[in-house]
């Protein structure tokens, strides 16, 4: 069986079912509010291994209540949890403002998706020699995510990038990969 290794980003995702958008200076009442967890690594780890393919996700979260939520999230739905924690930053949020007629807005505070550090680094690497395949995406520090990418592209794995969110000036980050 093979084994793949999704390396990104865990968020708490916040959403505000609405009408419609407020406008500038505008205060608008939500019909309701859901919470979950989201972010694309959490949910692409999550929708590899309902695949039934050996999925460990490493994502990094806060020392917060949001830390044992995503533990639970990736335990309910059999994938193999290899979290970071950060010191520094909380894990990440995604405010998601839904209008009825299913437009959305969304709006993400980074946290400790964008903390990752050489001590990381060292951990994805040993996790990366275990599986054949890594699954990556941009919503982790692009430093960090260039030496993921090189360090897999050296060992010989299939590669697969999800370029959302697209941002410029990054192409030379994907050479070797797989499939973009």
């Amino acid at each position: 069986m093979s084994k793949v290794l999704v390396v990104g980003s865990v968020n708490a995702d916040i959403t505000l079912k609405m009408d419609a958008m407020p406008k500038p200076g505008q205060c608008l009442l939500a019909q309701n509010v859901t919470k979950s967890m989201g972010g694309k690594g959490l949910n692409q780890g999550i929708a590899m291994a309902r695949q039934e393919v050996y999925t460990t996700f490493v994502g990094k979260v806060g020392r917060d209540s949001h830390a044992a939520a995503v533990e639970n999230e990736l335990k309910k739905n059999g994938v193999h949890a290899a979290l970071l924690y950060s010191d520094h930053a909380p894990t990440g949020e995604a405010y998601i403002l839904l209008e009825n007629n299913a437009q959305n807005r969304i709006i993400v505070y980074g946290g400790a998706n964008q903390d990752y550090t050489k001590d990381d680094l060292a951990k994805i690497t040993a996790l990366i020699d275990e599986h054949d395949a890594l699954l990556v995406q941009l919503e982790i520090s692009l430093p960090i995510l260039q030496k993921i990418i090189q360090y897999a592209v050296s060992r010989g794995k299939f590669i697969v990038v999800d370029c959302g969110p697209a941002q410029a000036g990054i192409l030379d980050y994907f050479a070797g990969v797989s499939v973009v």
